[in-house]
């Protein structure tokens, strides 16, 4: 299916009595990933997945020139992009690896030891002190965000390596693709004008994958009140399991949105000042529960949509979705839902009400 298609529409429910979602007849509403495709209407959307494919198989030409970032800004974005789907898919089998041999797959930073996995014992200890839910769920934030660093951090230690290895005009090996691919997307972000902090691939990948986490972090945290805004009453622990459920869909609906599309959407649905540094502080009045297929899900509201100016223009004439939505984790599913997932289960085992 096409993730752009308009053809689900979600009805206007009115909370009962009993404290379910009533269909309010004749009332339709646009689900949110209805209203982003509405919003990149005209601007031509390029699916990613054959350059991907080209680099994962050795395909990719990686004699051809570099596009210019600001006279070719289209093709630089696009392959910048489909660097970062094959980064991404990189360093989260690195992470499937990790969460093999680490019951919760997080980590803790420590000065004098760095990245360190921390145990289940341990972190039961660690929330015991923390008594609000929105601390829990920062201090969540902040583990799953280490454990990404880390893996990051190994991932960029292996391709200096690799870069030591075949260093010098003298080296007769073939390089690997992703030695080749690592190369070009530093020559890439380096010659296009962000020779700064930002010309580390390693710090792009980083932000990349901390900005998704933002998200599905900052989404957690507002569901209760929400909820409680929609259905006059707090979720108990399998209403809010479901909602989280659920809520895979409004994840990959933004996901879908190219970069320039979701920062203006985000600005419109994030309280002005951001307080915490580990998940957007997304303001709850900008989002509604409704009926989407049958069950209850977050949507964010019609109106926020009709304050982006129509028809939008963005930088580059193509639209791109979210790096990790094309690259590959196991059991065939992409990394953002995998990302998604994991998170998920951290966030039911710690931050639910225990009824």
């Amino acid at each position: 299916m096409d993730p752009f298609s308009l053809d689900k529409i979600t009805k206007k429910t009115t909370p009962t009595s009993d404290g379910t979602l009533e269909s309010d007849a004749g009332v339709e509403q646009k689900t949110t990933l209805q209203n982003i495709a509405l919003l990149h209407r005209g601007i031509k959307s390029f699916n990613l997945m054959p350059l991907v494919d080209s680099l994962r198989d050795g395909s990719f030409n990686f004699d051809s020139p570099i596009a210019n970032r600001e006279r070719e800004f289209t093709r630089w974005k696009r392959e910048l992009f489909a660097l970062g789907a094959y980064f991404t898919e990189q360093v989260w089998q690195q992470m499937e690896e990790f969460q093999k041999n680490t019951p919760l797959a997080i980590a803790r930073y420590e000065r004098q030891y760095g990245m360190q996995p921390i145990s289940v014992e341990d972190f039961k200890r660690e929330l015991a002190y923390l008594h609000s839910r929105y601390e829990k769920i920062e201090n969540l934030a902040e583990k799953a965000k280490h454990a990404i660093q880390f893996q990051v951090h190994i991932w960029g230690e292996k391709m200096y390596e690799l870069r030591r290895d075949f260093s010098g005009g003298e080296s007769k090996k073939k390089k690997p693709p992703e030695l080749l691919a690592y190369t070009r997307c530093w020559d890439m972000v380096a010659g296009g004008g962000l020779a700064s902090i930002n010309t580390s691939v390693e710090w792009q990948l980083h932000a990349a994958l901390d900005n998704a986490m933002k998200v599905i972090w900052g989404l957690h945290k507002i569901l209760p009140t929400v909820y409680k805004n929609s259905m006059g009453k707090e979720p108990n622990r399998a209403e809010l399991s479901t909602l989280w459920t659920n809520n895979i869909n409004l994840i990959l609906a933004l996901a879908s949105a190219d970069l320039e599309v979701f920062f203006r959407l985000k600005k419109l649905i994030t309280h002005e000042e951001q307080t915490s540094i580990h998940s957007y502080d997304f303001n709850p009045n900008q989002f509604e529960i409704r009926q989407t297929n049958g069950s209850p899900a977050l949507e964010i509201k019609d109106s926020v949509f009709s304050q982006i100016p129509q028809p939008l223009v963005i930088k580059s004439t193509e639209h791109l979705g979210c790096p990790a939505m094309y690259a590959r984790a196991s059991g065939k599913q992409d990394v953002m839902r995998a990302l998604y997932f994991w998170n998920m289960r951290l966030a039911e085992e710690f931050s639910f009400p225990n009824e």
